[in-house]
């Protein structure tokens, strides 16, 4: 006879994007396809809620809190469940959450952590390598598990309501933790911005300080939109061609997910990507230096690309490879061998 699984959720903050592509999105559409399993949201608990668990998952688990609840739920017998999003190990000097996870006793919680838990999940293959490569998980237990983000077919809606016409607008989409990278291209960006006058750049989310400074007339900002969920509805509404992705080369980035790629061609679009085995996707035109991001964005604006087709290549590939109710499947096959043990 099936028993029930009671899974909480632990996650720093519930409401943000990394949530809803790793914990409480997911969880929540698996709760129709796995029977008997309840779930709760926390973003910290202690000896009785974790005694009314049988899996404790743990998203971006890296503080003294989290080191403690990992332990208590070992010791009281539970299924330990961390997921990561980013290379904690290896944030950049000059992004915002350097302070915080560059400190020796934070990197000794996250490695002490993941040799403790059962499962680790990830997003993306350069990720899982590190984390296996780095000797982090314990001798003879199970491999870090490769879960890429996903997009819930609940959102369709948005898509199926698109205006039919594309903008002359390239869009970026990020918060303040991506300025170095927009730094980093600061003369690319402004090439395009001064050369291609008819065309404007909407920054959803932040506005880099230099064209900010400039007061250009084709340089728009758009501040995030808050609950998530209308920021979805926003991209589909501005129905961009092509949705940027400037990004420095580390290994930071090189274990970022793809779901950049995954909004613009969702909301009707390309996505202008790095050359990196992550992007290398239908409906993402790869860049290898700023002369080939630069050529990217004109072939687009001169309408060299054809957006309609490629965004239809795209949308096939992720309807076939990345939706949410298939990649779930790697979810419940974790969440079943706790059940069956």
């Amino acid at each position: 006879m099936m028993h029930n699984i009671n899974v909480i959720i632990i996650s720093p903050d519930p409401l943000d994007a990394t949530s809803f592509y790793r914990a409480v999105g997911p969880f929540s559409a698996l709760r129709r396809e796995v029977p008997g399993m309840t779930l709760s949201i926390n973003v910290s608990c202690n000896w009785a809620v974790l005694a009314m668990a049988d899996i404790v998952f743990v998203q971006r688990a890296y503080s003294n809190g989290h080191l403690e609840l990992v332990k208590l739920a070992k010791d009281m017998g539970k299924a330990v469940w961390l997921d990561y999003d980013d290379d904690l190990f290896n944030v950049p000097i000059d992004n915002p959450a350097h302070p915080l996870y560059a400190e020796p006793s934070i990197k000794a919680n996250i490695a002490t952590m993941i040799e403790a838990a059962d499962f680790v999940s990830v997003s993306t293959d350069h990720l899982k390598r590190t984390i296996e490569r780095g000797g982090f998980l314990r001798r003879g237990r199970r491999p870090c598990d490769l879960i890429p983000n996903a997009l819930d077919e609940s959102l369709l809606h948005y898509r199926q309501a698109m205006i039919p016409i594309q903008r002359r607008q390239i869009l970026w989409r990020g918060s303040t933790s991506h300025r170095p990278d927009l730094l980093e291209f600061k003369d690319a960006l402004l090439h395009i911005v001064r050369r291609h006058k008819q065309w404007s750049i909407n920054f959803f989310g932040d506005m880099p300080p230099f064209l900010h400074e400039k007061a250009l007339d084709n340089v728009v900002y758009t501040p995030p939109a808050n609950p998530l969920h209308y920021y979805f509805r926003s991209i589909c509404e501005m129905r961009s061609p092509a949705l940027i992705v400037p990004l420095i080369d580390s290994d930071f980035n090189r274990a970022k997910s793809n779901i950049a790629w995954l909004e613009a061609v969702f909301s009707g679009g390309i996505a202008i990507a790095p050359d990196w085995p992550e992007w290398r996707r239908p409906g993402c035109i790869n860049y290898s230096d700023h002369a080939s991001f630069i050529a990217a964005v004109e072939a687009v604006i001169a309408g060299e690309i054809d957006v309609q087709k490629e965004n239809r290549a795209g949308w096939e590939h992720i309807q076939r490879n990345a939706m949410l109710r298939d990649v779930n499947r790697l979810r419940i096959e974790i969440i079943e061998s706790v059940r069956q043990h």
